[in-house]
Parts: C-alpha cells; structure tokens; sequence
C-alpha cells in the first residue's frame, strides 16, 4: 500500500506538477522578455524624441545665428551708406505705401468735379491766382 502511495506521488509529480512547473517557468520568461520588449521600445521613442528636439533646437538656433548675422551685415552697410539707406529704404517702401493709399479709390464708382463759383475750370482752386 505505501508503495503504491510512492508510485501515485511520482506520476503526480511527473505528470501535473513538473508540465506546471515548466509551464510557469515558461510565462515568467514570456512575460519578461514583453516587459524587456517594451522597455526598449520607449526607450527607443524617447530617444528618437529627443533626438528630434535637438535637431529643431539647433536649426532654431542655427537660423537666428543667421538672422542676426545678416542684421549686423545690414546694419553696417546702413552705417557705410546712410544717405543711401535711407533713400533706398524710402524707395523700398513706396509701392507698400502706394498700395495702400490707391486700395480705396479701387470702390469708387464715379467721379463728379464741380465748377467754382465764378465759373471757374474743373482744377482750379477757389481765389487762386490767375
């Protein structure tokens, strides 16, 4: 009778217990390997992150690096040429100023020039001198 205790312990053993055994072992190390698996992934998105935001910090710096360079070159040649820059800034803005000075005569209609009291002709002002 005890032997056949000993006999129906080591078919549990061998049949349940060591299949649930590696059968944990097994999960254990899937779930790890997934935990491993996804530890390197975010790793990976933050450094590409980062990466990402470096490179814009330089190219931001690198063009206000270039802004400013080209303000100081101009800003020298206005120094050099200060009659001239100022004309030339003058000239520059001209057609902006025009533009805006002609953008409400585009809504008129109908001009109507009136003669002066005395008769006078359309373009002359009132008392001016003949």
């Amino acid at each position: 009778m005890e032997q056949e205790i000993i006999r129906r312990e080591r078919e549990l053993e061998a049949q349940v217990k060591q299949p649930a055994k590696a059968e944990k072992y097994r999960m254990e190390t899937l779930a790890a390997a997934q935990k491993n698996k996804l530890i390197l992934e975010a790793e990976a998105l933050a450094e590409a992150i980062r990466a990402r935001g470096e490179a814009e910090a330089f190219a931001i710096n690198a063009k206000a690096q270039a802004d400013a360079e080209a303000m100081q070159k101009k800003a020298a040649a206005w120094e050099k040429y200060q009659g001239a820059a100022v004309v030339d800034m003058v000239l520059q803005a001209l057609p902006r100023i025009a533009a805006e000075v002609a953008a409400p005569l585009a809504n008129v209609d109908k001009v109507t020039m009136v003669a002066g009291e005395c008769g006078g002709k359309a373009g002359q002002w009132e008392g001016a001198r003949q």
